[in-house]
């Protein structure tokens, strides 16, 4: 994962059976929409899924719970991400990077060359984060949310951006 502050505090890997249900907690927790287990469980058997987890190094309780999570798929090519979640006490601490950067990696493994993703428009925080990685702006999905009701931004990140995001992977 390389120096940065998210490597002290958790081991980034892939999503196992045992975290499915946590990974569900953590999604429902950020107001992100989850799947049911069985929905999990059948995804991990397909080579075409891209999911990876942040897990915290030793916590106060001495267990290592998931405290991020991405979601994602390889379709036609594309890597497209379903949900990216940071539970709201490890934020701000390089995690969400660091899943990007991982997931971004396995999904080029797959032949990916273009990565394409939803963001509410409001959540200013999460485009930053993209925007930093190299995606922009293709289009808008009009009331695509709900609870609340609210318009998606469509971003990708293609050609050099992609390269650019793949070549600093190790940063």
């Amino acid at each position: 994962m390389g120096n940065n502050a998210s490597s002290e505090i958790v081991r980034i890997e892939s999503l196992t059976e045992d975290r499915i249900e946590e990974v569900r907690e953590l999604e429902r927790s950020c107001g992100l929409r989850s799947f049911d287990a069985s929905w999990y469980e059948s995804e991990l058997r397909r080579e075409s899924s891209v999911f990876i987890i942040a897990i915290e190094l030793g916590d106060e309780s001495g267990g290592e719970p998931v405290v991020g999570a991405i979601t994602g798929w390889v379709v036609a090519g594309d890597w497209e991400v379903d949900n990216l979640a940071v539970s709201k006490a490890h934020r701000r601490k390089g995690i969400g990077l660091a899943l990007m950067k991982a997931a971004a990696g396995r999904a080029a493994l797959l032949g990916v060359q273009r990565a394409v993703l939803e963001v509410r428009y409001g959540n200013v925080a999460a485009q930053t984060l993209y925007h930093r990685l190299g995606f922009r702006e293709a289009g808008r999905r009009r009331n695509y949310y709900s609870d609340p009701v609210e318009d998606a931004l469509l971003l990708m990140c293609e050609g050099e951006e992609w390269g650019r995001l793949l070549a600093g992977l190790g940063d």
